[in-house]
């Protein structure tokens, strides 16, 4: 068994994990620097485990002793930061983000961040990167695993020790199948929730029992040591956000954080000598502070200055990061750990409930007041209201397949003529096809989900099982019920050219294992939606195929409310030329498609002026939701002119193809 004693170096390894995170998060490279909290896991589950070993044979280990500790260790920082938080959002956001944020500190409270954010974080929940307390997530993960697994260990007192280790082998064996199982089925459960990331810690807890390397040479110390840092480093470095993660691939992390931790554990070698140094130590005591303090400064500067942030600004977030950090660790952190032992549990329990329990009455009660739209002039409230995708039209593939989609349009007309099929830019059209439906005696179904182009045998890696279900769905439902027209609509160049930050995660195939590029998806693209309109015509549906609207560099209604209370002109968003560079592989494939009766739209004829501005508010509102999605008014406003004659067209077809009354 591992001795357990401080290992300063182990306090160094931490660093290593809290910069990967913080230069990922930052934009400085290392496109994989996720993988440190992989590294924090491996690192909690060893000391964790060792703390709880060493009292029980010791005979002074109790349940109230442990999670009295944990308290002490956690809590107060997290409920230091979280309130910080919280009272910075009431200045700094606006209302419907206010909200959510009093949303996740309930569930922070709750020690069940990582369950929110699972269910409210994804493509078309906005950037994850707007969102203050996403980084909480690992916290509740650790958490729910400090709650259960010390039972585990007292009921292995009951049994022999190797029975103790098959158990342990046995679960982080099969949470690690789980997990690279869930990630080509339910990617985002698999990244947010314990029962996939459960065989992390346990990886470190299996090192305790581990002999001691006493034997190992030098050399040898310094070779496996070099070996883990390296496989740390790299996955940080070479690893992206379309790596189907964590499952087999977070073993390189994990995997090699455990042999720097075990090849050092009896001397350090030349790695952990560079560990053990005083400024890694030192940031090393600070991570977690550190950890804490940096997600949000980053979230409330690109939440106004735009995703995208200067060099100088991100240095600068960073290096305040660390001054918090250091205050936070010296002034909050170190003294509730290192307070009056002699608190009982009953008094350390009170005290973080009371405090998680004020912390949720005032999250509560902004979600009650809906985000104390009160803080700010009815100028900003105006260009801010009712400018959300609607979502309650999304659905998934139960529905299509039982023929029970949202409808749309005249409720008099019994016969569904018109199918909107797409993404949530779909969605973000649906309420301007809902009046043009009406106006003109259609009945208008929808199939929109987010993150979900309307191509047939197409998908994203980790999604293929959904998105191939998804579509094969809306098709069937296209042919039982005898649609005749299908509007698809997408945000199309996000499926090819990636995301605007760089992230490849969003990118198309329609052919199993194949590499992953940006000309790989386009070809897919190509051929998605050469076999979606040929299936359509082949049904007997006409398909109106609608190009992208304009992606804006940074949120237009940001924007806008900047330049009201900076008393500045009205801004306006990217140039049509811009416009045109970042769609001319998009416009290229859906411009050479074979279509027999089918038709193209471009929003683009209506969405610039006559300098060829891109229009991003009117009449003292917001056109746009987000960077790429139309406001509900937006919709309205721009592309009325290009869908009405659609919808004219189809009622004129629907007047003449229907039967002589008798």
């Amino acid at each position: 068994m591992i001795d357990f004693k401080y290992r300063p170096d182990v306090d160094g390894l931490r660093a290593v994990a809290v910069l990967l995170v913080l230069l990922f998060h930052a934009r400085f490279g290392f496109t994989g620097g996720y993988v440190g909290v992989d590294v924090f896991f491996v690192i909690s589950g060893f000391l964790i485990t060792g703390l709880i070993v060493r009292k029980q044979e010791e005979g002074t280990f109790s349940l109230a002793g442990f999670w009295v500790r944990r308290i002490r260790r956690i809590i107060p920082a997290a409920t230091f930061l979280t309130a910080v938080t919280l009272i910075a959002g009431v200045v700094l956001l606006l209302p419907e983000d206010l909200e959510e944020l009093a949303q996740s500190t309930v569930a922070q409270q709750l020690m069940a961040a990582n369950f929110f954010f699972w269910l409210n974080t994804d493509y078309f929940a906005g950037p994850a990167e707007m969102k203050p307390l996403l980084h909480m997530w690992s916290l509740a993960v650790e958490e729910q695993f400090y709650l259960g697994y010390p039972f585990l260990l007292i009921l292995g007192r009951r049994v022999s020790r190797k029975t103790l280790l098959w158990t342990l082998a046995t679960l982080s064996v099969a949470t690690l199948a789980l997990s690279e199982l869930q990630t080509h089925t339910r990617p985002l459960a698999t990244f947010f929730l314990l029962p996939t990331r459960a065989w992390e810690l346990l990886l470190g807890a299996l090192l305790v029992w581990c002999p001691q390397p006493t034997r190992l040479r030098r050399s040898h110390i310094d070779i496996l040591s070099a070996l883990g840092l390296a496989a740390i480093l790299g996955s940080g470095w070479f690893f992206h956000p379309a790596t189907r993660f964590p499952g087999v691939s977070a073993l390189v992390p994990c995997a090699g954080t455990a042999l720097v931790v075990y090849a050092n554990s009896s001397r350090l070698g030349f790695v952990g000598r560079a560990l053990a140094t005083p400024p890694m130590v030192a940031i090393g005591l600070m991570s977690y502070s550190l950890y804490l303090w940096h997600w949000p400064i980053l979230t409330y500067l690109r939440y106004w200055l735009g995703s995208d942030l200067s060099v100088p600004i991100r240095v600068a977030a960073l290096g305040l990061s660390l001054g918090l950090a250091y205050l936070s660790w010296n002034f909050v952190e170190t003294p509730f750990r290192r307070g009056k032992r002699d608190k009982k549990f009953k008094q350390v329990v009170t005290a973080a409930v009371v405090s998680a329990g004020c912390l949720a009455a005032i999250s509560l009660w902004i979600g009650v007041k809906e985000g104390l739209p009160s803080r700010w002039p009815d100028r900003v409230l105006r260009l801010t209201d009712d400018n959300s995708v609607p979502q309650h039209y999304a659905t998934t593939s139960e529905p299509a397949e039982a023929g029970d989609l949202p409808m749309l349009g005249s409720p008099a007309e019994e016969k569904q003529t018109v199918l909107l099929w797409g993404d949530s830019h779909a969605l973000a059209l649906a309420e301007l096809c809902d009046r043009l439906a009406v106006e003109y005696g259609i009945r208008l179904a929808i199939a929109a989900r987010p993150a979900m182009a309307p191509l047939l045998e197409t998908w994203r890696p980790g999604l293929r099982d959904e998105m191939v279900g998804w579509n094969r769905a809306v098709l069937q439902y296209v042919e039982n019920h005898g649609i005749q027209n299908v509007i698809l609509v997408a945000r199309w160049a996000v499926n090819i050219e990636g995301r605007p930050d760089g992230k490849t995660d969003s990118l198309i195939v329609d052919e199993p294992a194949v590499q992953l590029t940006r000309e790989t998806a386009r070809a897919a693209l190509g051929r998605g939606l050469e076999r979606t309109v040929a299936a359509l015509e082949a049904a007997g549906a006409t398909v109106w195929i609608v190009k992208q609207v304009p992606l804006q560099k940074s949120d237009p209604m940001k924007a806008l409310v900047l330049a009201s209370l900076l008393g500045r002109a009205q801004p306006s968003g990217i140039t049509k030329t811009v416009h045109e560079q970042r769609q001319a592989n998009v416009s290229e494939v859906i411009d050479v498609l074979q279509l027999r009766d089918s038709r193209r739209l471009d929003p683009a004829d209506w969405c610039f002026d006559d300098l060829g501005a891109s229009h991003i508010g009117r009449g003292g509102r917001s056109l746009y939701a987000d960077p790429d999605h139309l406001s509900p008014y937006g919709a309205q406003t721009l592309l009325h002119p290009m869908l009405e004659p659609v919808f004219r067209e189809i009622a004129e077809r629907q007047r003449l193809s229907a039967p002589l009354p008798r």
